[in-house]
């Protein structure tokens, strides 16, 4: 046989139409990972296809995503947070996930997958219905955004990226646990009540601030309101509500506070509290109110304190267990 490059390719096509090419065995080797894993793995690996092609995931996000869509089950004596984290890590063993960036402390910060196990999802994805319309991420034509209200039992919301008004729709989506997106006007989130994440952010700068009621939702763990927006004052909540109990949120982990002039009537109402940022650009006259405070959170792990004007430490007052500060 004359050893010329046409020879070789019409051996390659040879082989291929016999054994496929590379990447079809590659998938077809995958799949049958995939096909072997437990039901509970399965769902939380397709939902992995909404995130867009080539891009690190954020791990911390995913991890709120998938409890939101009650693809993470509880297990006896583990918050649902670390059960996420070994299915994550699982998926990672069994080579499905490509392990990212790390955190400081050792955990992971990212993760990322394969160009044609992402194909795998969306194939499986589509054959089973999993991801059920919740995935909005990609959506970039924000006139589909108005079809948003024919979703009422929708529990995903992710929409930050988009550059557009959701004030009249989230109200509607009644069973949402999940909320990331773009606002006007502040909205009542009263009939929210399975929240557990909260994002939200102006659409356009307005110098009137907009309060945002959230001390009726005792289901949220993460809580991330921005300017104009603010969390509103629970005293003025309580003071509402006259003869009931104080307004706790036991199960609110992280929360970001920027420019907030009630901080410590909030931080006394979040206890249990793991992850924190402080951005003020003004002086607090009760910094050693909130050093107090802080020096009581057992389960505080990560403190972030930006352009503020007074912050001492010294050995009594330090989080007791605090992991990060900067």
């Amino acid at each position: 046989m004359d050893p010329t490059r046409d020879n070789w390719k019409k051996v390659e096509k040879n082989l291929n139409s016999f054994f496929g090419t590379v990447s079809e065995r590659y998938q077809s080797i995958r799949s049958l990972s995939y096909n072997y894993l437990p039901q509970y793995l399965k769902a939380c690996f397709l939902y992995v296809g909404g995130f867009p092609e080539d891009t690190e995931i954020n791990v911390s996000q995913l991890i709120k995503l998938w409890i939101a869509e009650q693809f993470v089950k509880a297990r006896k004596d583990k918050r649902l947070e670390v059960v996420a984290e070994e299915c994550l890590q699982e998926l990672i063993d069994r080579s499905l996930i490509l392990a990212g960036k790390q955190r400081a402390n050792g955990r992971m910060r990212s993760c990322k997958i394969h160009d044609l196990l992402h194909q795998l999802c969306l194939s499986e994805a589509h054959t089973e219905n999993v991801m059920d319309g919740n995935v909005l991420e990609a959506i970039d034509d924000q006139r589909r955004m108005i079809l948003l209200s024919e979703f009422k039992l929708l529990k995903v919301l992710d929409v930050l990226s988009i550059d557009y008004d959701f004030s009249s729709v989230i109200p509607e989506l009644v069973q949402l646990r999940y909320a990331a997106a773009r606002i006007k006007e502040a909205v009542s989130l009263a009939k929210l009540i399975n929240l557990q994440t909260i994002i939200l952010k102006g659409l356009e700068w307005k110098e009137r601030e907009q309060q945002v009621d959230i001390w009726g939702m005792s289901e949220l763990t993460h809580l991330d309101i921005r300017s104009p927006l603010y969390i509103s004052n629970p005293v003025e909540a309580e003071n509402d509500n006259i003869g009931e109990q104080p307004l706790f949120l036991n199960n609110l982990q992280t929360l970001y506070l920027r420019n907030s002039r009630f901080v410590v009537e909030i931080l006394r109402r979040t206890p249990n509290l793991k992850n924190l940022e402080l951005l003020s650009y003004f002086a607090l006259p009760d910094w050693p109110a909130i050093l107090d405070f802080l020096s009581l959170v057992q389960d505080l792990e990560t403190l972030h304190i930006q352009n503020m004007k007074c912050m001492i430490f010294y050995g009594d007052n330090f989080p007791p267990n605090l992991k990060q500060l900067k």
